[in-house]
């Protein structure tokens, strides 16, 4: 038996990712999770971390249920060659070789768990990295290697042996069948002498987590803000300090199962504080699915639908915006339009609305849709529709002046209703003989239709609703495979297509290709693994202090 592909890329992000990662209460019953020797890995990491990640393949029908995913995706070999590619060009000149070297020492079925909090002056994050080890004297020998040839330097430290980089920023031991890795001397060695009742294993908070998660799960992670006591980075603009502060925790779950792999994400409030602040996630109103009847399946990559934007915003304001989004989306709506965002448009936003992806007839843009339920509020829905008329009537003029043969400008019908439709041919379009466009983009046709429908605004430039009679997302095959996959849920609806996202990605690539562009081995490996799979559900659940969104990912027939 080979080591899962999944499990490689985390194995040697365990040995690695440490490697590079600052430069780039009744306890819970974890089961198999813990290491041959009983050892626990939170007990080894301190109780303050804010961040903590866990990858498992420890319990037994995960381990065959990760197998059997891998081996129905098919080319399981692909990612583990670049992983092992990867090492071995690091290593080769110490003469290791990531099968014969590494893979025995963590084995088939190894934990790592990862825990991180920011350092004491602000600048960056101490990490704490424990994995399970299969064979301890074999990656002793590894090391032992890494330091002759001078990649390492073991030292002894407090009578301790550990392995520390040239960089002085990885610093390992191995204590019994446990992989300790940490930032700096004094983490790995505090490591070791962790005494557990200030472990993460017995932090209260965690345990109240562990419960939730259970003992049937591959990959899970969770943040807990409270224990930021510094802004740390999350990724674009957004930092820990967005989190508003009655947010305990959020978390993740991943399961994998015989078709697919479930996951749950979870977002906890403290209830004291949210009271005192006069918060309950269930006051935005929610429902279950009822708009995804009526659009249309054909070339649909993605589908969302919510409810009540109006009481979710309102609700935001109260959880409070540090990022000014809120506001500055209120003074842009008013200079474009010259409407109030509270009182003109979230006043028909108060039901359900839906934002949906589709592949268009030819060339390579998609479409987007916004279809709202407009009925509470049909006077505002037509008023603001007017003015999103003149204001693209008026852009229309300027493009038809300076591309006359481009710009069009027409009524259509869909269901029996009249709607406004601004075409844009991009095959009429100047192009150079120097600077020819592709046909990938020239064979495409720009088209923004909008108006009402029955009680619903629509504005789309997804060709698919011109069709008469089309089969609607809830009548779908694949829906049809998908809804009974989420259960406990029922509020929202997310529907993605696997097969029509994979087309989608293999236009981009013959794009970067007629632009004479390189296509990564990582885009092509996510083009695979699209086709892996037949497409993906999730919905919610709200209750007063907490809010869980469970989906599944389903593989292909």
């Amino acid at each position: 038996m080979t080591l899962s592909s999944f499990a490689r890329p985390l194995l040697f992000g365990a040995f690695m990712c440490s490697l590079f990662l600052t430069a780039c209460g009744g306890e819970a019953d974890l089961g198999a999770h813990v290491s041959s020797e009983g050892l626990v890995p939170e007990a080894y990491i301190p109780g303050d971390v804010g961040t903590v990640l866990s990858y498992s393949l420890k319990d037994e029908a995960q381990y065959d249920a990760v197998l059997n995913l891998e081996q129905k995706l098919g080319d399981e070999g692909r990612l583990s060659r670049m992983v092992a590619e990867s090492f071995n060009t690091q290593f080769a000149a110490a003469g290791l070789d990531y099968e014969k070297d590494l893979m025995p020492a963590f084995g088939e079925q190894f934990r790592w768990v990862y825990g991180a909090r920011p350092k004491e002056s602000g600048d960056g994050v101490d990490f704490f990295s424990v994995t399970t080890l299969e064979d301890a004297e074999q990656l002793r020998l590894v090391f032992d290697t890494l330091s002759e040839a001078g990649s390492f330097e073991k030292k002894a430290l407090s009578g301790r042996e550990v392995y520390v980089n040239q960089e002085e920023a990885f610093y390992a031991t191995v204590n019994g069948d446990l992989l300790l890795v940490s930032g700096s001397p004094e983490h790995v060695l505090g490591m070791l002498d962790q005494e557990e009742a200030e472990s993460l294993w017995t932090a209260e908070h965690y345990q109240r987590a562990l419960e939730e998660v259970g003992q049937d799960f591959v990959f899970y992670g969770f943040l807990f803000p409270p224990l930021y006591k510094q802004d740390v980075p999350l990724g674009g603009a957004f930092s820990v300090s967005n989190i508003p502060s009655v947010i305990e925790r959020q978390g993740i779950v991943f399961r994998a199962q015989e078709e697919g792999l479930s996951f749950d994400v979870t977002v906890q409030a403290d209830e004291e504080k949210a009271k005192e602040a006069g918060i309950a996630f269930d006051v935005a109103p929610k429902a279950k699915p009822y708009l995804f009847e009526e659009v249309p399946m054909e070339g649909l990559m993605g589908y969302f639908e919510s409810y009540g934007l109006k009481e979710t915003l309102q609700q935001a304001d109260k959880l409070g915006d540090d990022t000014g989004t809120l506001e500055g989306l209120r003074e842009s709506f008013r200079n474009y339009f010259g409407m109030d965002f509270d009182e003109e448009l979230l006043s028909w936003f108060d039901k359900a609305y839906v934002f949906a992806l589709h592949q268009n007839d030819s060339g390579l843009l998609p479409g987007f849709t916004i279809f709202v339920d407009s009925s509470s509020d049909e006077e505002s829905a037509e008023e603001f529709l007017n003015k999103l008329d003149g204001q693209i009537l008026g852009l229309s003029a300027v493009l038809q002046e300076a591309l006359p043969d481009a710009v069009s400008h027409e009524t259509v019908e869909i269901s029996g209703v009249e709607f406004t439709k601004i075409s844009v041919d991009l095959t009429a379009l100047p192009r150079s003989e120097e600077s020819p466009l592709p046909s990938a983009v020239t064979a495409s046709e720009i088209q923004l239709m909008y108006g009402v429908l029955d009680g619903r605004v629509l504005i789309t430039t997804a060709s698919v609703w011109q069709e008469e009679d089309f089969e609607s997302v809830a009548e779908s095959e694949l829906y049809s495979k998908l809804k009974d996959k989420v259960s406990g849920s029922d509020q929202g609806l997310i529907v993605l297509d696997a097969e029509a996202l994979a087309d989608f990605a293999g236009s981009l690539r013959a794009l970067r290709e007629q632009l004479g562009l390189a296509v990564s081995d990582t885009a092509l490996a996510f083009e695979d693994l699209l086709e892996g799979f037949s497409g993906a559900i999730a919905q919610s659940q709200t209750g007063a202090y907490s809010s869980s969104f469970s989906g599944y990912l389903l593989l292909a027939d």
